[in-house]
């Protein structure tokens, strides 16, 4: 955890600072739509490191007006959908265990998403004193 939490942590430091909260309301806010999905779909797939570093990433999205359902398709695509995970998969299971196991994981984090988003409860940004 030590070799990996601390480039982590200056990473999301930096995005505090370089990314302006309009850009991820923008990007991945409530009102994003299919375009929010798609990015938190491919940020988590394209990400490397274990799922533990992402928890610090999604808080500070959070913070800065990033949606829960795509919050939750972050972590999700994070802990399942690794691209480099996915080409060791094909290589030692087949291509087609691959895509199989793609299209059942791709719907149901949509599903877990969805229902996260639903029964968590609302929350503010400016409520928590982070505006």
């Amino acid at each position: 955890m030590m070799l990996v939490l601390p480039p982590v942590l200056i990473l999301v430091g930096l995005l505090e600072v370089w990314v302006s909260r309009q850009a991820i309301i923008r990007t991945m806010g409530a009102q994003s739509g299919l375009r929010g999905f798609l990015v938190a779909l491919m940020a988590g797939s394209v990400a490397a490191g274990p799922l533990y570093a992402a928890f610090p990433a999604a808080e500070s999205l959070s913070r800065k007006g990033c949606s829960t359902f795509n919050l939750c398709v972050l972590l999700c695509s994070w802990a399942s959908i690794k691209i480099p995970m996915l080409v060791m998969e094909a290589r030692f299971l087949g291509w087609a265990f691959t895509f199989a196991r793609l299209v059942f994981t791709l719907p149901a984090i949509v599903a877990i998403s969805w229902l996260t988003d639903r029964l968590a409860p609302p929350r503010s940004v400016c409520e928590e004193g982070h505006a």
